[in-house]
């Protein structure tokens, strides 16, 4: 999916379930030579990140649902998350900002809703831990 954003910018989701998928280098490069400036990743692979690296590409990574709950009720799962999935990649890896969950409100397998805020405030106390509250933002 394709989205024209504020100032020119050109924002895709980049989902990567299929068969015969070009690597993520190849992916990244393609991107950066389209003009894509902005990204969506639904997860936080690390070779996608890694390829990622010193694009200038803007990244959302997502923090998927099955881990909601982990999020909203241990504050120490979140900071070993961030710390793993953000602070080892970032600012080289230009994450701006993190998506709590991926569609929620109609996740079918837990009510993800009930663990929406909490993962939300313990992923931001992460951040503030981490000084990357300014900088990244969350959704």
């Amino acid at each position: 999916m394709v989205g024209a954003l504020q100032g020119g910018s050109v924002g895709v989701n980049y989902g990567r379930l299929g068969g015969d998928l070009p690597s993520a280098f190849k992916v990244a490069k393609l991107l950066k030579s389209q003009g894509i400036d902005r990204v969506r990743m639904f997860d936080t692979d690390p070779v996608v990140l890694k390829s990622m690296s010193g694009t200038g590409i803007k990244l959302t990574v997502t923090i998927p649902n099955e881990l909601l709950y982990a999020a909203s009720r241990r504050q120490s799962f979140a900071y070993a998350w961030v710390r793993q999935n953000v602070v080892a990649y970032y600012p080289k890896t230009q994450i701006e900002s993190i998506a709590i969950g991926n569609e929620v409100f109609v996740f079918p397998k837990i009510n993800a809703t009930r663990f929406l805020i909490p993962a939300m405030k313990n992923i931001h106390q992460a951040l503030v831990y981490y000084k990357l509250d300014s900088v990244i933002k969350l959704s």
